[in-house]
This record gives C-alpha cells, structure tokens and sequence, in this order.
C-alpha cells in the first residue's frame, strides 16, 4: 500500500466568502426553525455568538464595539452607539487582582 497518497483536502479548499458563509447561517437557521426551534431564540443564538467571537478576536473591547457600530449604523440605519452603553461593563485583567 505505499502507492496511497493521503491528501489534506482542507489544505485544497478555496478560501470561505461571505456568500459562502450567509448560505450556511441561513441552512442552519432554517434547519433549526424546520425542527421546531423558535426562530427568534434561533437568530439571537447566531447573534450572540457572533458578538462574542468579534469581541474575543478584537484587540480590545472598544474595537470590538466599534465593529458593531459601524455595522448597525451602515446596515441599519442604527446610530446609538453600544461603546456609551458596555463599556463599563467589560471584566479587564486589572479588576482580577
């Protein structure tokens, strides 16, 4: 059996788009809402977890929320900013000691 080759077929995908990446949230939406969970809980499962991936891969807190901004204001229309209303909330390393 030397003659098997093992491929990483990870390594050969193309890189993920946006498209990609909408059509697989919009799947699971509808495969969670098809098997009777509430679609409301279901989009603010998906929100809640892509808030805290953004905040957990921004450097700080503050980037994060700006992130947030920009997108409610340019995808929505939404101009209150979340920095005024989080950010005394956020846990630092210094509130630890």
């Amino acid at each position: 059996m030397s003659h098997l080759k093992i491929i990483d077929f990870a390594s050969k995908r193309p890189a993920p788009t946006h498209l990609e990446a909408k059509e697989r949230l919009d799947n699971l939406f509808l495969d969670f809402a098809t098997r009777g969970a509430s679609p409301k809980e279901t989009a603010s499962l998906i929100f809640t977890y892509g808030v805290c991936e953004l905040l957990s891969y921004s450097d700080s807190p503050e980037e994060g929320l700006d992130i947030i901004d920009e997108v409610l204001e340019s995808c929505f229309g939404i101009k209150k900013s979340v920095n005024s209303i989080f950010q005394e909330g956020f846990v630092t390393d210094d509130d630890t000691e």
